[in-house]
């Protein structure tokens, strides 16, 4: 088998069909599998896949994460390549073709990523740079920072990362950096094995050979605000914290952790009526 397509569900019903259907109209001579691993879905997503008879299921009795469920995709099949999308993705009918073919034609490149757009065609920024604090900064203030948003997103270029949300992973990647750390769960997995990638020396590119439309809905987002009933923000931070700790300096930690204090309280300043959330927000980054 030369490519996995693998796509982690929960309540996304709907838009998985979208999914489903934009992959079996693919136009290409590469053979491809789609695994689908569902985190106890409670909508009618069983029903939907269940008429996809070409679609390999992986049922989770809860819903372990993002990162946990495509290592369950990673560790059961043996294909050549790995394609990871969101259920509230659409590929185009030369995805897989064109992506495959640059692929094999670049063998150095370890990870990439085509061009997706929102359903009204702006850009999606799905390249990214490393989290430091310059593009931590950069980002704030409106220049070129963590999300590219500067960037020419219609040339081929080398990145940090590639977004989780489209993203093609040779598989022997796997073999030299292991699987995905699942304490990302949802967020940030990509990053930290996007960093690991570029320790190994394997290039990220961003190929805008082809598009992919991006709903952007996160299915998990629901269930992860629930469980810690604390606004996602926190739950984002905790994850580049995390990142922090693995990647880069104590130092560098500390000084993540004072910048967004300030920038919290700045924002509760800025905006009272939210301060209440700021002011939690604060609490949860100073203990984190």
């Amino acid at each position: 088998m030369q490519l996995t397509i693998g796509i982690v569900n929960w309540n996304t019903a709907e838009h998985l069909k979208k999914c489903l259907n934009s992959i079996f109209k693919s136009k290409t001579h590469f053979q491809y599998e789609v695994y689908i691993v569902d985190n106890n879905s409670s909508d009618n997503s069983f029903e939907i896949i269940s008429r996809y008879k070409k679609v390999k299921l992986i049922q989770n009795k809860e819903n372990i994460g993002m990162a946990a469920s495509l290592n369950q995709i990673i560790k059961a099949t043996d294909s050549e390549y790995l394609l990871f999308l969101h259920p509230d993705t659409e590929i185009s009918e030369d995805t897989i073709e064109k992506m495959l073919k640059f692929l094999n034609k670049y063998p150095l490149i370890g990870i990439a990523g085509p061009k997706l757009v929102y359903p009204n065609n702006k850009i999606f920024y799905s390249c990214h740079k490393f989290p430091t604090i310059i593009n931590l900064i950069k980002d704030e203030i409106g220049l070129n920072g963590v999300y590219m948003r500067k960037a020419n997103h219609n040339k081929i270029q080398k990145v940090d990362i590639i977004a989780s949300a489209a993203i093609f992973i040779r598989r022997h990647l796997f073999g030299e950096i292991g699987l995905l750390d699942e304490r990302f769960t949802n967020w940030c997995a990509e990053w930290d094995f996007a960093y690991k990638a570029k320790e190994k020396g394997h290039a990220r590119v961003y190929a805008p050979i082809t598009k992919v439309i991006h709903y952007e809905i996160m299915s998990d987002t629901n269930l992860e605000y629930k469980k810690h009933s604390y606004p996602i923000a926190n739950i984002m931070l905790e994850r580049l914290l995390l990142f922090y700790k693995k990647h880069y300096s104590w130092i560098s930690m500390m000084l993540l952790k004072k910048l967004t204090i300030l920038r919290l309280i700045i924002k509760s300043v800025i905006y009272p009526k939210r301060s209440r959330d700021y002011w939690k927000a604060i609490k949860f980054t100073i203990f984190c």
